[in-house]
């Protein structure tokens, strides 16, 4: 070998002969680590390749099965239901949208708003609301309505059938002798905080279709009398007044 300085013979054998019977080894060795090296981490992620390839697979049936059903539906009909839906909850965690909408029902049956206030249970309540799947929080409010009493079961039915969604939660009700009556309530809507973006890749076919008891929902809810609810942002102009008191430990 060139660059080496060997002697002619090693333990009696002619060294070029030795050098010949070790280049074979040499070589394998240099195969051998070349294998374990770089090929074998390559066998081995095989499985996982393997895997990758079956879940793009399981997807792209999944979205085209997703694909082949939204094809099949009314788009028209979704956007329509899903509006209704929207109006079934407050806008925003207000008690005032919550009766303004109350107001506008009980106007229709010839009621007005006597008196309101936030019920002490809703901190309680909003934070059990918090703890269901959905996140949706629960805003009650308690209301006293005057009103003719032979619209009495009108204005329960407005409020029972009117989006957004009211529950009635306590009632009370005095007669008085001019044929009026005094309906004192307890009543609560629905709010749901904002719950970011969604991630519609993850959407499921069986997310997608609508359940028995979803379709009997929407089949009722498109019979509620949907309410407009605004803020109501005239609350009148606020007169900011200074008063002047002399410092008695002011020296000029």
């Amino acid at each position: 070998m060139s660059g080496l300085n060997l002697p002619d013979k090693i333990f009696g054998t002619d060294t070029r002969l030795i050098v010949l019977a070790l280049e074979p080894i040499v070589l394998g060795l240099v195969i051998l680590f070349s294998m374990i090296l770089v090929i074998v981490p390559k066998i081995n992620e095989i499985p996982k390749r393997m895997a990758e390839i079956k879940s793009v697979k399981t997807k792209t049936v999944e979205v085209n099965e997703k694909i082949k059903y939204l094809q099949t539906v009314d788009q028209e009909k979704i956007r329509v239901d899903a509006i209704k839906l929207n109006a079934g909850l407050l806008p925003e965690k207000s008690a005032y949208l919550l009766v303004g909408v109350v107001r506008k029902n009980a106007a229709d049956a010839g009621y007005e708003v006597d008196d309101f206030s936030l019920s002490m249970s809703e901190n309680k309540i909003g934070q059990s609301a918090k703890k269901n799947i959905f996140n949706f929080e629960k805003l009650p409010v308690l209301v006293t309505l005057v009103g003719p009493t032979n619209n009495y079961v009108n204005l329960i039915k407005s409020l029972e059938r009117s989006l957004p969604i009211i529950s009635i939660d306590s009632l009370d009700t005095v007669s008085r002798p001019d044929d009026t009556s005094m309906v004192k309530l307890t009543i609560s809507a629905y709010y749901m905080p904002d719950i970011g973006k969604i991630n519609y890749e993850n959407l499921k076919l069986s997310d997608l279709t609508p359940t028995k008891e979803e379709v009997v929902l929407l089949s009722e809810i498109n019979e509620f009398k949907e309410m407009p609810v605004k803020i109501n942002t005239d609350i009148g102009e606020t007169v900011y007044t200074k008063y002047e008191r002399l410092d008695p430990f002011f020296t000029p």
